[in-house]
C-alpha cells in the first residue's frame, strides 16, 4: 500500500473502543514545498495507554475557527467523533476563550460538552528560558557554547540513570554559573 491507499486504510482499521483524549498544540514550520512559514496542527488522540498521531493540517494563523475546523475535520475522517470525551491543550488565548475560541468551537461542532485538560508545558519553557538567559546572558546565534560541549559529549550519557548528570556538570558549568543557578532559586 501507498500514499492514499495506506492513510484510508489506517482511518478505516483504527477504531478504538475505549475514550479518547484530543491533543493540539499548533507549531510554526518551514512548508513542506517552498520557503513560506505555516502554522501546523499536530492532532494526536490518546486513550488506554495509546497514541496515534492523525494529522498535521495547516492553519490559517492564529485563528480559533481554522483550528476547530481542522481538528473536527480529522475526527471526522477518522470516524472519532463518538469516542472523543476530553481534549488537552495549552492554555493560549486562542484555545481557551469562552465564546469563540478552539475548544468552544470544537465543542459546539461536536455536540457535547468536552473534558479540559489544560497545560501549562509551555510556561516551564517561558521559566526555563528566563533562567537560562540569567545565567548566560541573551543569544541570537544557535552557537550556544553550552550546547556545543553538550553536543560533544551527549553520546556517553546514560540515560537509564538520572544522578549521572550530576557527575559531570562541570563540563557544562562554570562554578560561577553552578552558583548564578542556586541563587535565582
Amino acid at each position: 500500500m501507498q500514499g492514499a491507499n495506506l492513510l484510508m486504510w489506517l482511518q478505516k482499521n483504527y477504531a478504538p473502543k475505549y475514550p479518547i483524549t484530543i491533543h493540539g498544540d499548533s507549531k510554526i514550520l518551514p512548508d513542506i514545498v517552498g520557503i513560506e512559514i505555516v502554522d501546523r496542527l499536530p492532532v494526536i488522540v490518546s486513550g488506554d495507554g495509546e497514541e496515534k498521531l492523525l494529522g498535521v493540517p495547516k492553519l490559517l494563523p492564529g485563528t480559533a475557527k481554522s483550528a476547530a475546523e481542522a481538528i473536527f475535520k480529522i475526527l471526522e475522517q477518522w470516524d472519532l467523533i463518538n469516542q472523543v470525551i476530553a481534549m488537552s491543550f495549552d492554555t493560549t488565548s486562542v484555545k481557551t476563550g469562552r465564546l469563540n475560541e478552539t475548544c468552544t468551537l470544537l465543542e459546539d461542532k461536536i455536540g457535547r460538552d468536552l473534558l479540559w485538560m489544560a497545560c501549562r508545558h509551555y510556561t516551564l519553557e517561558l521559566i526555563l528560558a528566563k533562567v537560562f538567559t540569567l545565567c548566560f546572558g541573551h543569544f541570537c546565534s544557535p552557537e550556544i557554547p553550552l550546547f556545543k560541549r553538550f553536543k560533544k559529549v551527549c553520546h556517553g550519557i546514560v540515560r537509564n540513570n538520572f544522578k549521572y548528570w550530576k557527575s559531570h556538570l562541570n563540563h557544562f558549568l562554570s562554578k560561577n554559573q553552578h552558583l548564578a543557578v542556586c541563587l535565582i532559586f
